[in-house]
């Protein structure tokens, strides 16, 4: 109706009250963080999200709560060449010393680089975008016991290649979709431009008002997805 399509969130201010299975400053929450790269590939969507992460661990777990971020670990060893160049790991676990090393060392969090869960799903790079993407069904590999608050970092990037399976809206009590980059513009730098820009323009409003109950934008910039869900807020902790 227009009182819905006319609506616009706001951030919470003192004393607004909050739904308690959207407040992700309760302590006692599961939280899992999913995004499309990991360390060392020292890019946006690696390093936001770890200390993302990392900040909400802070305290959460002598209240029953925890924190998990959920990496894509690069299955071939070629792909893993290319993201990452002459730092060389044959695992996971090695994948994931180098992390809590670099939160402990460079980011001088070093309770978060013991505390934080780290998990993985498989995936994939495609080379022409320069993007990794799933293989498989991501929520799949999510405890039921832990589906408190998802936050996709990425929600439009995570879910155009998703694998069928449960929706994220309807596996987590409450999801939120962080928006870093403005995939449209790259569209227009394409071959196909004239095509490809608007499809893409469509598919990732298409993902975020799927797969999110709240949605966050780091900039004004990148454009309208759901306005009825959406914010611009330059974020650190989130709700």
């Amino acid at each position: 109706n227009n009182n819905e399509a006319s609506f616009q969130p706001r951030p919470v201010v003192m004393g607004d009250p909050v739904l308690p299975h959207t407040d992700i400053s309760d302590q006692s929450k599961k939280i899992w963080i999913v995004t499309t790269a990991a360390l060392p590939w020292m890019t946006g969507t690696a390093v936001n999200p770890l200390l993302r992460a990392a900040y909400l661990t802070t305290g959460r777990a002598e209240l029953g709560g925890k924190v998990t971020i959920m990496l894509p670990w690069l299955e071939r060893e070629d792909d893993r060449d290319r993201i990452y160049g002459d730092r060389k790991f044959q695992n996971q676990d090695q994948q994931e010393q180098f992390i809590r090393e670099w939160l402990r060392d460079t980011a001088g969090m070093e309770n978060a680089s013991k505390d934080l869960n780290i998990a993985w799903y498989t995936g994939w790079v495609e080379t022409l975008e320069n993007s990794v993407y799933s293989m498989g069904d991501i929520t799949a590999l999510i405890p039921e016991e832990e589906v408190d608050i998802c936050v996709l970092e990425e929600p439009e990037h995570l879910n155009w290649y998703r694998a069928p399976g449960e929706s994220w809206t309807t596996k987590f009590k409450h999801v939120v979709g962080i928006v870093h980059t403005n995939y449209f513009v790259y569209a227009q730098e394409q071959p196909a431009a004239l095509i490809r820009a608007p499809a893409m323009r469509l598919l990732s409003s298409w993902m975020c008002r799927a797969h999110c109950h709240r949605l966050i934008k780091l900039s004004g910039t990148l454009g309208s997805f759901a306005p009825e869900k959406e914010l611009v807020e330059n974020v650190h902790g989130v709700r």
